[in-house]
């Protein structure tokens, strides 16, 4: 009895959280919400500005602040990592990381090509860590309910998705505008969708194509329009760091279709809705919908890594899930370069 009772409080126990780095993503979204949450406890923050470190340690009332990252990896109290640093940094130190032995939670994209996504599956098969990229929208109850429809067919066969997501960055100081730090619509929003479509049609695309609007002085793609062959349809996706802020999603399928109106990023827990049509719609017009109230995607993201280190069973998003899109950012690239379709490499 004494012995269960302690494995039960073990698996109750928050996990002690280190951030590595101040970023905007970090301090406006995922503290906050991983604050909120009884699973998680951050106790340490680190920036290489020891002033910044500091700050941030204050204004969140977090234990602990280093003046370099490798000071966080190596305090022993800490047992898992997130990690919001610019996009070219993230495989280094989640393989600095997985090295200290911390369990790691790294924003999108985790890496900038394949090789470092299968670099990175090596070291967590070595190490028997858990990492995982941290695509929040997975942790939506609407995608669980997207994927319980597709399931039962409600909608027959996939045929096609159509997918926007477009925002209005006029700060081009950024990492999303430095070529040399993975900047990029691709890397950043259209990565949303591109996971997404996978999910839908539960493979990754056969080919793609993609035709791009570059900012004339960095020279990052801001403004995509995407088509990815599947074995079961297409997907077109429309991503833009230079237009109104807007998100879509449809799903069109052989007996209905099923149109989400909140998909992605939620900059606050805002409710959303699924519509689900049938052959007897009329238009856009719905035959029954589906309300989802506010949820914190982000706290619910922390919780289910959280979880997993307990040995609680969630459902995982596995780095070959992040294999696989990473495939496909890569095949969109070669796209971007030779203007013609490109095969999803196997």
């Amino acid at each position: 009895m004494a012995a269960a009772q302690k494995t039960d409080e073990v698996t109750r126990a928050p996990v002690r959280w280190g951030v590595v780095g101040v970023a905007e993503i970090a301090t406006e979204r995922v503290i906050p919400a991983m604050q909120m949450s009884n699973l998680c406890r951050i106790e340490a923050i680190a920036s290489r500005n020891q002033e910044r470190a500091r700050a941030a340690a204050v204004e969140f009332d977090i234990a602990r602040s280093y003046d370099s990252y490798e000071a966080l990896l190596n305090d022993p109290a800490i047992e898992a990592v997130y990690i919001p640093l610019p996009n070219h940094l993230h495989q280094k130190w989640c393989i600095k990381a997985l090295e200290a032995g911390k369990h790691v939670l790294c924003e999108k994209p985790m890496t900038v090509t394949a090789d470092q996504t299968r670099e990175l599956i090596e070291l967590r098969d070595r190490t028997g860590l858990h990492i995982e990229e941290a695509f929040m929208v997975y942790h939506h109850p609407q995608w669980q309910k997207v994927k319980e429809l597709l399931g039962d067919e409600v909608i027959g066969s996939v045929r096609a998705v159509h997918c926007t997501y477009c925002i209005t960055l006029k700060n081009k100081e950024g990492y999303r505008f430095q070529k040399d730090q993975g900047g990029g619509v691709i890397y950043d929003l259209a990565s949303y969708a591109t996971t997404i479509c996978q999910l839908v049609f539960n493979s990754r695309p056969r080919r793609v194509f993609v035709s791009a609007e570059f900012d004339p002085y960095s020279e990052v793609d801001q403004q995509i329009a995407a088509l990815l062959e599947f074995p079961g349809g297409q997907a077109s996706i429309t991503a833009s760091f230079n237009a109104a802020r807007y998100q879509h999603l449809e799903i069109v399928g052989t007996k209905g279709w099923i149109r989400s109106d909140y998909p992605y990023a939620h900059a606050t827990p805002s409710s959303c809705t699924l519509y689900i049509g049938d052959n007897q719609s009329v238009g856009a017009k719905s035959a029954r919908s589906i309300q989802f109230d506010p949820v914190n995607q982000y706290t619910l993201q922390g919780d289910s890594f959280s979880q997993r280190i307990r040995g609680v069973d969630t459902v995982p998003r596995p780095l070959e899930h992040t294999l696989e899109n990473m495939l496909t950012i890569e095949a969109l690239h070669r796209s971007l370069r030779s203007g013609q379709w490109e095969a999803v490499s196997r």
